[in-house]
């Protein structure tokens, strides 16, 4: 098209480019009202000039807010770069503009660009990704628990052998424990990976943790590997599970020890922050925050893995080194934790994970939502002591009736929590205890255990759960808790622990 002599575009070169442009174009003026358009109005959503300058509301009422405060910011001298929103065509559907605006008082000049199809292609290129970690995470729970229900069925088949000697009994039976142990620990990963196990915060401080542990550490990584830490005590405390720290610590121990194969440093740090750094795409996050760092002297990580090594059961090692669950934890733990964990590395330089934490304001623990009810000595009768078992599971339901009767208890079950209730308002009930699952059809084990505390504020009442939403979001509420899977072991304490203590001294009689 060329220009003139002054070095400007030639005489109705503007004019050209509103008519040909591909891009949506309009004038408003101060108030919104459309003064001019161009033809991609109508090209691409359908409307003419003239059905647009009578002000047609074309924008998704979702974004009407966004939209009225950026169009402030431009009456303020700000200029709007790739402000995104969604108008409605003709047809009915909604296409998705990217905007560049500028103006003043008087006037807005906007353009915008159709990403629609941009982002539907994103969409399916972040679902096909989505799939394909779900279909890694699925096979490596089917992989892990063949393994051990391998373990498990065999050792069952073997114990049905009534000439069985008692050593090899004994060894099929401690067998299968052992399988189930790494079964609940596999369990626990993925829940902390998906930011849905129950969590059990409380205030410390990471440096005495981290001195409290650097022995267990040490014989985790082995000889070869020397650890040093550098952690102030008394200035880093955090309200978060003491255990889950102490795991995401082993689990970056070990970590760092199968990268440091011929030997090195462990280094662990421990320090204050004002802000978390962009990480994985997330702006910079401001606040108090504890930064725990582990850094090792290994092979370091390749930066096309970086992106990966967190998702559950995606491992560098070789099949049989590594479940892919350790990092999987970490990031489960900080994430759930109010927190989140950066990693930095370069091949053959070692790498660095760092936990950033919310540092914590209180200055003494308070426990009293933590702690278990002890319902005052009422002198029960000698016998066994008479518990009502909620559960909706049919199997679940009769071998935890079965388990119970085993230890001494008369146990009755209710298949929810309206049977419970209506169990415990008999006129003749004299249950000494509930316990309860907590995911259940209807009303929850917690709900359930919150009205029994109103009608009946002196029942011991124990929740049992594998899973819940609930819990996860929310806690026990103050209720104690049984993780499932549990042993009968585990059971008889978590009933002792409930009970006032001559019960549960009149139960301990009953079982011996």
């Amino acid at each position: 098209m060329g220009r003139t002599a002054e070095g400007r575009p030639p005489p109705g070169a503007a004019e050209r480019m509103w008519e040909l442009s591909s891009d949506l174009m309009a004038v408003t003026d101060g108030e919104g009202q459309v003064l001019a358009v161009n033809c991609a109005w109508q090209t691409l959503l359908g409307w003419t000039e003239a059905e647009m300058m009578r002000g047609m509301d074309l924008l998704h009422p979702d974004d009407a807010q966004a939209v009225v405060a950026e169009k402030e910011r431009v009456r303020d001298g700000a200029t709007a770069m790739n402000f995104e929103s969604r108008l409605r065509a003709r047809d009915g559907s909604y296409h998705r503009f990217s905007w560049r605006a500028f103006g003043d008082a008087d006037h807005l000049y906007v353009v915008g660009r159709d990403i629609t199809e941009r982002v539907h292609r994103e969409e399916a290129a972040r679902h096909a990704q989505k799939m394909e970690a779900i279909g890694q995470l699925t096979g490596g729970i089917a992989h892990d628990f063949n393994n051990l229900l391998t373990i498990v069925r065999s050792a069952v088949d073997l114990l049905k052998n009534p000439d069985l000697p008692e050593a090899r009994r004994r060894r099929y039976v401690d067998a299968i424990d052992d399988a189930v142990e790494r079964a609940t620990k596999v369990t626990q990963q993925l829940l902390a990976f998906a930011r849905r196990q129950r969590l059990d915060p409380e205030q410390f401080d990471i440096a005495e943790r981290i001195a409290d542990v650097s022995e267990l550490l040490r014989q985790v990584v082995g000889p070869r590997i020397h650890i040093r830490t550098d952690a102030p005590i008394g200035a880093c405390h955090v309200d978060a599970d003491v255990c889950q720290f102490e795991t995401a610590l082993m689990n970056l121990a070990i970590n760092a020890r199968d990268a440091m194969e011929g030997g090195g440093e462990l280094a662990i740090e421990c320090s204050m922050v004002d802000e978390i750094p962009p990480l994985r795409s997330h702006a910079a996050t401001k606040g108090e925050f504890v930064a725990v760092t582990v850094r090792d002297s290994g092979v370091g990580i390749a930066p096309e893995l970086l992106p990966r090594i967190f998702e559950p059961f995606y491992s560098t090692k070789e099949t049989g080194k590594g479940a892919g669950l350790g990092l999987s934890q970490v990031y489960g733990f900080a994430k759930q934790s109010g927190g989140t964990v950066g990693v930095s590395s370069e091949p053959g330089a070692g790498a660095d994970f760092t936990i950033y934490l919310p540092r914590s304001q209180a200055t003494a623990v308070a426990s009293s939502d933590l702690a278990v009810r002890t319902p005052p000595d009422d002198g029960a009768a000698p016998g066994s002591l008479h518990a009502l078992v909620v559960e909706d599971n049919e199997e679940v339901g009769n071998f935890c009736v079965g388990m119970m009767r085993d230890l001494g208890y008369r146990p009755d079950w209710a298949r929810n929590a309206r049977e419970a209730l209506d169990a415990l308002a008999q006129d003749d009930a004299d249950y000494d205890l509930v316990f309860s699952d907590v995911v259940m059809p209807g009303m929850s084990g917690i709900e359930l255990a919150e009205r029994i505390r109103e009608l009946q504020p002196d029942m011991p009442v124990l929740l049992t759960s594998g899973y819940s939403a609930i819990l996860a979001q929310e806690g026990s509420r103050g209720f104690p808790l049984l993780a499932k899977p549990y042993s009968a072991r585990e059971l008889e304490t978590a009933l002792s622990r409930i009970l006032p203590r001559n019960r549960a001294e009149l139960a301990r009689q009953t079982r011996h």
